[in-house]
């Protein structure tokens, strides 16, 4: 089979190792769906890249450092990038798009780790849209351990804050982190 994306591409893939991989591929492939008699399915709003990289992960490979196809979604962003728009950012919004719950937690670690203090708002707000509550955990965690100043520390939390809804959005998981320094 091959996989249709949106720019064009068509890739080779194994509907045995994306269905053993997702719950979406497998109720998209192996259910009653049109997708589940097609030798060519088409897989919206994900580009080349980021379907290579699912690809990688759903035929075998399980690391995401080590490996030098996924080597590069842990290299440093220049400081006036947005995340969402690297590599690893949409990557990471479609493994969980794609329900990969085996890949999505090393991406997470990975975005969390390039990810300077400053910046950890702006990730926050990317895991709660892509609705990533690992990565969300780790930007708080980060929010009250990361080295920085109290001004600085008091900056990132308004821009945190500054989010239509996410005051309390933040509060279940800010009370879990907070109780686990009690």
């Amino acid at each position: 089979m091959r996989l249709a994306l949106d720019g064009g591409a068509r890739l080779p893939a194994s509907r045995a190792h994306l269905s053993r991989g997702s719950e979406v591929f497998r109720a998209m492939l192996g259910g009653s769906y049109l997708e589940s008699r097609q030798s060519e399915v088409p897989l919206g709003g994900v580009g080349a890249e980021e379907a290579e990289v699912l690809l990688h992960h759903l035929h075998g490979c399980r690391a995401v450092s080590g490996c030098a196809r996924l080597a590069v979604l842990g290299e440093k962003e220049e400081e006036g990038d947005l995340f969402e728009d690297s590599l690893l950012g949409r990557a990471l919004a479609a493994a969980g798009q794609y329900l990969l719950s085996d890949l999505t937690p090393g991406l997470e670690r990975a975005a969390y780790r390039r990810c300077t203090p400053g910046r950890l708002p702006a990730l926050c707000r990317f895991a709660r849209h892509h609705h990533l509550p690992g990565l969300r955990a780790l930007c708080l965690r980060g929010l009250l351990e990361a080295p920085m100043g109290p001004r600085e520390r008091a900056r990132a939390w308004q821009r945190l804050a500054a989010g239509a809804g996410e005051r309390e959005d933040l509060l279940p998981t800010l009370r879990g982190l907070l109780l686990e320094h009690v």
